[in-house]
């Protein structure tokens, strides 16, 4: 059997992921939960993860995150900045909020708040060493040649641009997809595709990190 690895990202509803075998489409499926994403796909060489699998420490900031979003230009937003486990674990949005006023630590979004329960998955994930963190926009400014896209993954532009970018490297994802991936969002499947391409990467010895250099011991990398 060819070299398979997944790309995930995550969704309302769990993750959704595109597994790749020699470089190329093979399939995509719906998962409730990472664990059950690595336990189905216990062959795979990698796994390239969209959710952060490190936190900062208190008063600091991911150096991976800011060098991604330096390198994003346009683009740079899509990249949360990730808060302290004292910030993620509260229980309430109030609260998160006033915790980062007494580490004086940037305020957290709705959004990036929501993100925390995924985030664990991420963390506890990781701990499987063939599991990486990825991010798709980054991993699509490396498809294109290293320049930020020019329009938001969101649009039929920013659709159709990171589509030809994927079959460019041979990655093509079927019109119709079957079960619960077929029911996931447009962006999400391109997304875990892009995902995918740097668990290839990272699986044949080709892939980039985030910082360069010596891996950061407390802030994780980003792989591209």
């Amino acid at each position: 059997m060819e070299g398979r690895v997944v790309g995930l990202d995550g969704t309302k509803s769990g993750w959704v992921a595109v597994v790749l075998a020699g470089g190329c489409f093979a399939e995509a499926a719906a998962y409730e939960t990472l664990a059950g994403a690595l336990d189905a796909n216990r062959e795979a060489l990698a796994f390239g993860v969209d959710m952060p699998t490190a936190l900062p420490r208190v008063g600091g900031t991911r150096p991976a995150e800011l060098e991604a979003r330096r390198l994003l230009g346009p683009r740079c937003h899509s990249v949360f900045l990730s808060h302290p486990s004292a910030v993620l674990d509260a229980e309430t949005y109030a609260d998160p909020m006033s915790a980062c006023r007494s580490l004086k630590t940037p305020g957290i979004s709705r959004q990036a708040y929501g993100l925390r329960a995924k985030i664990h998955e991420a963390i506890a994930a990781a701990r499987d060493s063939r599991v990486v963190e990825v991010h798709p926009e980054l991993s699509f400014w490396a498809l294109a040649n290293r320049e930020p896209l020019a329009h938001s993954k969101k649009d039929w532009n920013g659709h159709h641009a990171r589509r030809a970018l994927l079959e460019a490297v041979g990655i093509f994802v079927p019109q119709v997809l079957s079960g619960p991936a077929g029911r996931a969002a447009v962006d999400d499947v391109l997304d875990a595709a892009a995902a995918a391409w740097t668990a290839w990467r990272r699986s044949t010895g080709l892939a980039c990190r985030l910082p360069a250099g010596d891996p950061d011991p407390d802030g994780g990398s980003i792989w591209y």
